[in-house]
């Protein structure tokens, strides 16, 4: 979580205490149930929210055990680390154009608190961990739709 709306998808504590509210209040009862279910994930501690001021940062995430050693071992006691959107993403792979096949693992540069799962948009052409040809192939298609956020990838190094 941000301590501060960085972009306007960044999630706060308060953005995501209101969105567990209002989940958790629908008249949709797959909604409510969902909500409720996060809530006690939350207060039994199987979820966890990390604020941190790393992550409003220019640092990338190869640079979290120097810069945020705190941040970093907190990571590293989770059993699983989901992180999502296109800049935590670009972070992730230090914002560089890899070779779209370039396995994450190789990509992060080291940044390895654990299992690891990373959502994003594309956005950008930072993307990392394709088949070899995808990228090309839709490139080739529609450049401007590749990086419009048309497109996504599920990044893990598992």
């Amino acid at each position: 979580m941000k301590s501060i709306p960085w972009f306007v998808s960044d999630v706060t504590t308060n953005d995501m205490d209101f969105i567990i509210r209002t989940l958790s209040g629908s008249p949709e009862e797959l909604l409510a149930d969902l909500g409720r279910l996060w809530e006690s994930r939350f207060t039994y501690k199987t979820f966890s929210r990390t604020q941190h001021p790393f992550w409003t940062t220019c640092h990338p995430f190869a640079d979290m055990s120097r810069v945020a050693p705190d941040l970093y071992q907190d990571l590293a006691r989770s059993d699983f680390v989901f992180l999502k959107g296109d800049l935590n993403y670009r972070k992730l792979v230090g914002d560089r154009q890899w070779d779209h096949v370039t396995e994450l693992r190789a990509a992060v540069e080291g940044f390895n608190p654990g299992p690891l799962c990373a959502l994003r948009t594309i956005k950008s052409d930072s993307i990392v961990g394709c088949k070899k040809g995808v990228v090309e192939r839709l490139l080739k298609e529609d450049k401007d739709k590749l990086f419009c956020g048309a497109y996504a990838v599920i990044s893990s190094n598992l």
